[in-house]
């Protein structure tokens, strides 16, 4: 037993069921269709599903596990996304409307929203990184 993610009790969630969850691909993967499937674990809790349905109160009680390619509220997967924002960070002839292109958009807008998640956490990622390298 450990602790629930979701009420930060001592106890395991429950596994509740098995869900689809839909992704793009590079349609020369997967022989000519632009979409992929798989399938991720739900979990339950039990404390915070009796709490909301007793009060009504808005507490979590499921949750998704996403693989590690999958982004949450996503279609693209992480490496697409990745490779966009490199290429436009090392590449200063590629534009933001080419970049979104490569990760499979047709706005900018989307390219726009993962590379500014990026420059907010790349401080953080640079204090880890040599926070880790110092301890070694």
């Amino acid at each position: 037993k450990g602790v629930c993610p979701l009420c930060g009790k001592e106890h395991s969630p429950k596994f509740h069921c098995l869900v689809q969850r839909t992704y793009r691909i590079d349609p020369s993967e997967n022989g000519g269709e632009e979409t992929a499937t798989t399938k991720v674990v739900r979990v339950f809790c039990e404390n915070n599903y009796r709490i909301r349905k007793r009060t009504g109160e808005k507490k979590q009680y499921t949750l998704t596990i996403l693989p590690g390619f999958l982004i949450p509220y996503s279609t693209v997967p992480v490496d697409p996304v990745h490779k966009a924002i490199d290429n436009y960070i090392t590449n200063p002839g590629l534009t933001e409307v080419r970049a979104a292109l490569k990760m499979g958009f047709l706005s900018t807008a989307s390219f726009r929203l993962f590379y500014s998640r990026v420059c907010r956490r790349l401080e953080q990622w640079t204090n880890c990184l040599a926070t880790i390298i110092i301890s070694l």
